[in-house]
């Protein structure tokens, strides 16, 4: 699993007005997340690159205040309702 999702999401993220960004960066928050769990399942190191990203997504929700609004998004429904700083601590308690 690599964090081509992730990255995508985050990178569009800036074009939206601050109110519009919680879905892309949740779901960047998400797909990070789930790129660290692949790592921690195989055993295998996670990059440093994911952890730039993870604190880049908590950069832009922090700006934003994004970063503890609930959502839930209409295309990942089993996560039920989540919010980006729970990604963000999850990703960061795999490593």
């Amino acid at each position: 699993m690599d964090a081509t999702w992730g990255i995508a999401y985050l990178r569009i993220a800036p074009h939206f007005a601050p109110a519009d960004r919680l879905l892309p960066l949740h779901r960047a928050a998400s797909s990070i997340r789930l790129a660290e769990y692949c790592h921690l399942q195989a055993a295998q190191e996670c990059s440093a690159l994911l952890d730039r990203l993870l604190f880049a997504i908590l950069e832009q929700a922090e700006r934003a205040n994004l970063q503890r609004l609930p959502v839930v998004d209409p295309d990942f429904p089993h996560l039920g309702e989540s919010n980006i700083a729970g990604h963000v601590a999850w990703a960061f308690y795999y490593v």
